[in-house]
């Protein structure tokens, strides 16, 4: 691959950048729900008004409760709205993290809020009747946000398909905000009018806006690039090479990426379905070349990827994620641990510092099953000769003979792999989820430090 000399890198956000950006954005959000919290204080329901003792705590913090639930339901569109601010401070990968976290915590507070509003009035079940609809509402609002939380945690469990519940998650995203809405605006008499009616009509406001945007981003981004090569690139493994139709803008343009970095590839092809999915970015970032992924099969879309044909149309959202050696000082020793096709990030930056002449110390450590799952084996050889510090050693779990190691990276491994290397060096990891774990668990047991450790978890 022939990388041009004068393609200037994208500037990756800084560590002070980040930490006060993070800083000011956790105390909006803190300021949001202690807000939330203080309104069945400022602003007393008449239910309150005739409940003492134990009975007026219960039902205060009940509705306290059911206020934070809200505030942090319509938060959870913020989390995975995919905004590019928000992603240079915390990454993608770590938003979409955090909203699975809120989402189980959800789940908890839902079914605490009910009870803490319901016993003070020594009831437990809601009555059938006309008069009760806003609380019956409340149930119908429960029941599908548990629906939902449970089937995204067990998802894979449930044998749900991907693409079927992203649709359904997204439909139900617009379904229980309107029940939230509904419920809040009718079931309590502290927002039948003033300043907690005014705000709660704004956020519905805002919600909409924001769920219509998202809704919008594929008319947005349009069908701008086409394939222009699909070759296989290892056992299982297949190269997709694109390039855009038109000319880009400089801040919707892909390849001014982050080397590292991803993004979410949407392919129009007769041969494969038109789902979403999110690839690393396996190219140097070139603003005037093409876009480079490395997929391999491994599952219902993924096992078709090789029948993609040049001229197929492509979308594509992104770069996203903070997973790149530009956040580092330039002179900042590194270690790259791959499992598989985990790879294509390390590829993605080893490309960039051959480019740019980068002489720092680098450790590549690649697991593999075997010799034969190694991807674009020629061009790494290539980019071990240009780069005078990269060091690869290969391991392979089912080829004990092919590798300079086999076997698992334990313990005992890694420490033998740092042995040579600085107890600065920066680590980053990337590969199968359970192999990502025991190698972050290895290192903090050889006493690497936590905040050298760089990891691209992200799953859907």
């Amino acid at each position: 691959m022939t990388l041009p000399q004068n393609t200037p890198l994208p500037k990756a956000p800084t560590t002070g950048y980040r930490i006060a950006s993070g800083a000011l954005t956790v105390c909006l959000v803190l300021a949001l729900l202690a807000g939330a919290a203080s309104l069945p204080y400022l602003f007393p329901s008449d239910s309150l008004l005739y409940k003492f003792g134990t009975e007026q705590t219960m039902l205060r913090w009940g509705k306290v409760l059911g206020l934070l639930a809200a505030c942090l339901l319509l938060l959870q569109l913020v989390w995975a709205a995919r905004i590019r601010l928000l992603d240079r401070i915390f990454a993608l990968n770590n938003l979409y993290t955090l909203h699975g976290i809120i989402g189980m915590g959800l789940a908890g507070m839902v079914l605490v809020h009910p009870l803490l509003t319901l016993l003070p009035d020594d009831m437990l079940l809601i009555p059938l009747q006309l008069r009760y609809w806003p609380e019956l509402v409340g149930v119908c609002l429960l029941g599908l946000l548990l629906i939902s939380i449970l089937a995204s945690a067990f998802r894979r469990f449930l044998g749900i398909p991907f693409q079927r519940w992203v649709l359904a998650h997204r439909i139900v995203a617009g379904v229980i905000p309107g029940l939230l809405f509904t419920h809040v605006l009718s079931v309590s008499s502290t927002f039948e009018a003033g300043s907690p009616r005014q705000m709660a009509i704004i956020a519905a406001c805002l919600y909409g806006m924001g769920y219509l945007w998202i809704l919008s981003r594929p008319l947005r981004l349009g069908r701008l690039f086409r394939v222009t090569a699909v070759e296989i690139a290892g056992e299982r493994a297949h190269r997709i090479r694109l390039e855009p139709q038109v000319p880009l803008r400089r801040r919707r343009d892909p390849r001014r990426n982050l080397p590292g970095q991803f993004a979410f590839l949407t392919l129009f092809s007769d041969r494969v379905p038109h789902e979403e999915h999110p690839f690393t970015i396996a190219s140097a970032p070139d603003s005037d070349g093409e876009l480079e992924f490395i997929i391999r099969e491994s599952g219902d879309w993924t096992r078709n990827v090789g029948l993609i044909r040049p001229g197929d149309s492509a979308r594509i959202d992104g770069p996203y994620g903070l997973f790149s050696h530009l956040r580092l000082e330039p002179e900042r020793e590194m270690v790259l641990i791959a499992g598989g096709i985990g790879i294509t990030p390390m590829l993605s930056m080893l490309r960039s510092m051959a480019r740019d002449g980068d002489r720092r110390r680098v450790t590549l450590v690649w697991s593999n099953r075997s010799r034969g799952h190694i991807v674009l084996p020629q061009e790494m050889d290539d980019l071990q000769a240009r780069l005078p510090g990269l060091r690869i050693l290969h391991v392979l779990t089912k080829d004990p003979e092919g590798g300079h190691f086999s076997g698992r990276l334990d313990r005992d491994r890694m420490a033998h792999v740092l042995s040579g290397c600085d107890a600065e060096a920066a680590v980053f990891v990337c590969g199968p989820p359970g192999m990502m774990r025991d190698v972050y668990a290895s290192l903090r047991k050889i006493g690497h430090p936590r905040g050298l450790i760089f990891t691209e978890r992200f799953s859907l």
